[in-house]
């Protein structure tokens, strides 16, 4: 229960209201290495320019919890949410009754390990209701995950590499879609 209230403190979720919605992608970015935020901002489906919402952990977070990342929310319209309907076709769904919630962290098997996912069950329900992961409703799709040499900019060089994902949770019956980047030390 501690780590969830510590993990709260430094998660930052902005209101939709004038130019501070950008301000925690841009916060995070900042503190990621070039190739940690390639990976970020080629693997989002659609411009930051565009997030609805947005709640980002930081480097701080990462020192005490061992993983740090960002979720984008996207509200959709008929035009985008047909694109996103191709592109999703393009990700692995992963299926929701496979997911296992361990504290605050939501694992998912995926090939011979698994796979840190972002957890997003207490951050929108002021948005979306309560967040029940494991119902089908709930679209969740894997669009990468690998490793990374670094990731943040003030964390020394180790020989351990980073694990990443980033995927979507599409939640059609809202029009709104959540990017997910998330970077975990070994």
């Amino acid at each position: 229960m501690k780590k969830i209230i510590i993990l709260f403190s430094f998660v930052i979720v902005c209101s939709c209201n004038g130019q501070n919605k950008i301000d925690p992608v841009k916060s995070f970015e900042k503190e990621l290495t070039k190739s940690a935020q390639e990976k970020f901002e080629n693997n989002c489906p659609f411009n930051f320019a565009n997030v609805f919402v947005a709640g980002s952990s930081y480097y701080s977070s990462f020192q005490l919890l061992k993983n740090s990342g960002s979720n984008l929310m996207f509200n959709l319209n008929q035009e985008n949410t047909k694109f996103i309907e191709l592109k999703l076709k393009e990700y692995k769904r992963l299926e929701n009754q496979k997911i296992q919630i361990e504290d605050y962290k939501i694992y998912y098997p995926h090939k011979d390990k698994e796979i840190l996912i972002s957890n997003i069950s207490n951050y929108w329900n002021d948005i979306l209701g309560e967040i029940d992961l494991k119902n089908e409703e709930i679209e969740i799709y894997l669009i990468e995950e690998g490793k990374l040499s670094s990731a943040f900019k003030k964390e020394k060089a180790t020989d351990k590499p980073y694990n990443y994902t980033c995927g979507i949770y599409f939640f059609k019956k809202f029009n709104k879609l959540i990017y997910w980047f998330l970077i975990e030390k070994e």
